[in-house]
């Protein structure tokens, strides 16, 4: 009888606790001094919660007083209902793993977060949690252990935008916190999402956000290189242009899909003029004829293995570097006329080769190189860049039906 009426008073302390504040719960557990949490709040993240906290407006729910008072109730309602069970298994030294099953909340995941039932053990994890600070229960670690990692980022992502979307902001600091605190890269998040299989498909994917935004958190600064890298790792830049060109995102993921774009084109752009600058500082671009006696020319070739191995995407080719610097036809005379002399011979036919390659990649026809050169039916004979042409019509039949 005495443990009763002890239980009993608790009980009536807490509902005149809850009635000074019945939001007090809710709120203390959005409050943290993570660093990386202030991080998510205040960088490029802050549209969630934009989004998040007009979702009753954009819902089309008219928020009358009538409306607003009944919802009150109805919380209140239920935080009582919450807390009062929290307290008893408190009382009676519950352990977490057992009420989590006793509540079958182990048989299915879906909509877990509108189960009342779910929000009294999250009460009593608190409580629990309160007092024994160095051996926490995690909620999130709990419901990954049951339905897998992915299937608990999607529903909690998916939730965000509901109507529970407060519990849903919580468990996701806490499972990004989790996934900090186990050194998770930005590539380890992408695959476990599984947006390395979706291709377009991944621009009506709301697991973009969750990466998304524990890439901000990570690298912060560093976050559009980190972002690029990733996608450069598992798409190549064809496919990804491709991607962004057809997109066609939900309107949650305009925002995120025109940034991803942005962080791409920002990264290949600086990969290429990395290269280009090089190029140059070794004194390589003053002249075409001088190119392939260059004594600078193999230091060139190293510095753009180790460019294209440190920075992700489609690898930078040489007769890229060199076009861009001499133009199509300049450098082709150039090789043609290496192919003539014994030292340069070898590596001429390779490069010649290359850029045979990368004009078939480019779309050129042979009439386009025809015209390129100026060729002419008459002097075919005596013009020595049909010689090039004749390569180009050649590698074209042995690697290309047109």
């Amino acid at each position: 009888m005495r443990s009763r009426f002890v239980f009993l008073l608790h009980l009536f302390g807490l509902i005149a606790a809850v009635l000074a504040d019945n939001e007090a719960f809710k709120d203390s557990q959005l409050t943290t001094s993570d660093s990386s949490l202030t991080s998510f709040q205040h960088e490029d993240t802050t549209t969630l919660f934009e989004e998040t906290t007009d979702l009753e407006e954009r819902a089309g729910i008219p928020l009358t007083p009538d409306v607003m008072i009944s919802n009150f109730i109805k919380s209140l309602i239920a935080t009582i209902k919450n807390k009062a069970k929290a307290w008893y298994w408190f009382w009676t030294q519950q352990i977490a793993e057992d009420i989590y099953k006793r509540l079958q909340l182990d048989d299915k995941l879906e909509n877990i977060l509108v189960n009342p039932k779910f929000y009294a053990w999250v009460t009593y994890v608190d409580m629990l949690n309160k007092k024994n600070p160095n051996n926490k229960v995690s909620i999130v670690q709990l419901l990954t252990n049951t339905y897998g990692e992915l299937a608990v980022a999607k529903e909690i992502q998916r939730a965000v935008f509901d109507t529970k979307w407060k519990m849903a902001v919580r468990l996701l600091i806490e499972q990004r916190r989790n996934w900090i605190a186990a050194g998770k890269s930005a590539d380890d998040i992408f695959t476990m999402l599984e947006l390395d299989k979706l291709g377009s498909d991944i621009f009506v994917n709301l697991e973009l956000i969750t990466w998304y935004n524990y890439v901000v958190v990570i690298k912060r600064k560093g976050a559009s290189t980190e972002i690029a890298s990733v996608l450069l790792k598992h798409y190549s830049d064809t496919t990804l242009s491709k991607m962004f060109k057809e997109a066609k995102p939900i309107i949650r993921l305009m925002e995120y899909t025109m940034k991803l774009e942005t962080a791409v084109g920002k990264f290949l752009k600086a990969k290429t003029s990395l290269a280009h600058e090089h190029f140059k500082a070794l004194d390589l671009n003053t002249k075409v004829d001088d190119l392939l006696t260059s004594p600078n020319l193999r230091t060139f070739l190293e510095y753009l293995k180790v460019l294209n191995r440190k920075m992700p995407g489609r690898p930078i080719t040489q007769i890229e570097i060199f076009t861009y610097f001499f133009g199509d036809r300049a450098l082709a005379c150039m090789l043609e006329a290496a192919k003539k002399v014994k030292d340069t011979e070898t590596i001429a036919r390779l490069y010649q080769a290359a850029q045979f390659n990368q004009w078939l990649r480019d779309g050129k026809t042979r009439q386009e190189i025809w015209k390129m050169f100026k060729l002419e039916e008459g002097t075919l004979t005596t013009n020595p860049d049909a010689e090039i042409w004749r390569g180009y019509n050649s590698y074209c039949q042995l690697h290309y039906k047109s």
